[in-house]
């Protein structure tokens, strides 16, 4: 999902495989673009961008390796294909460079976790040599988040944040997993096909995911062993905190506001099943006005857009 100051982008590939458009009232606008093998047709959906300068949406077709770009009203504008066929996930910089991630190789055909390419597809900037395969320990097609001030990159299996601009990397946020921060060489001693199981089993934080941004706070998901948590970066400090129970899980920001999602049916069995102990810390946390609110949703409501806003204690 992304937010602009007056739309709503969601990219729904559960069952439509279609990137939806919707207004801020929550009303639904336009589809982009259209699934096919024709001109500006997508196959698949990997990931979108949006640029609010020059008013295009870009679809990231991952199984064709193109980007298609769309004007504010659906129209296509112009297609760019990459011929690299193991390119793992990509992101525009400008209208003429792209950063591209290539975690999924095919022996030594890409030597590097991250190239900046320019219009005719020129490496000018490479960045860590990649040591092995990583397709059985990585399974999400996303490692590029945008960020207030340009472009976030999560390599594979790395506890750093790193910050792009079309120059090359410029600076990061390492997370402090501790004792629970994989290993270099937890995959040596390792046959590709056992990565997923080992990740799965062991207890390091691994897999940096869903990166958001607001003034102060970052927010990302990380695996856990097999489980996935949610975790706010305080940029002011360094220090980190978990998301608490009472909030959904961001998927976009805005600002300094976060913004999650609840399923109206879901979100009306929870609230109507509820301990009265528990309804009142909710009451605490969000508010006796947003608790009424929620105590009105009906099971056959549209699913509802959240809007947050986290703020962490004064820096001593």
């Amino acid at each position: 999902m992304e937010i602009t100051d007056d739309r709503v982008y969601i990219l729904e590939n559960d069952r439509l495989e279609a990137l939806l458009v919707f207004d801020r009232h929550g009303k639904f606008l336009l589809n982009i673009g259209k699934k096919g093998r024709g001109p500006g047709e997508y196959y698949t959906i990997n990931d979108f961008f949006i640029n609010e300068r020059d008013e295009e949406i870009a679809i990231y077709d991952g199984n064709m390796r193109e980007i298609h770009h769309y004007d504010q009203d659906g129209h296509h504008l112009r297609t760019h294909a990459f011929e690299n066929n193991w390119l793992f996930a990509c992101h525009p910089l400008d209208s003429s460079r792209h950063a591209l991630d290539y975690t999924k190789r095919a022996g030594n055909r890409n030597p590097f976790h991250l190239r900046l390419v320019d219009s005719s597809g020129q490496a000018y900037f490479n960045y860590k040599p990649l040591k092995r395969d990583y397709y059985y320990a990585n399974n999400h097609h996303i490692a590029f988040y945008k960020a207030m001030n340009g472009l976030f990159y999560t390599p594979a299996l790395c506890d750093t944040i790193f910050t792009l601009s079309p120059a090359g990397i410029t600076g990061g946020y390492a997370i402090d997993f501790g004792k629970q921060r994989l290993p270099e060489f937890f995959f040596d001693m390792l046959d590709k096909n056992e990565h997923a199981t080992a990740l799965l089993k062991s207890s390091y934080c691994h897999r940096i995911r869903n990166v958001l941004e607001t003034e102060r706070l970052l927010s990302f998901n990380f695996g856990f062993g097999s489980i996935e948590l949610c975790l706010f970066y305080d940029k002011l400090t360094g220090e980190t905190f978990q998301n608490i129970q009472f909030l959904p899980p961001p998927r976009a920001s805005r600002g300094n506001l976060l913004a999650g999602t609840f399923n109206s049916e879901n979100l009306h069995t929870l609230v109507h099943n509820m301990p009265e102990a528990y309804i009142e810390q909710w009451k605490n946390v969000l508010g006796a006005d947003n608790w009424q609110l929620l105590t009105e949703i009906s099971l056959g409501d549209n699913p509802l857009l959240f809007f947050y806003d986290i703020t962490p204690p004064p820096a001593e």
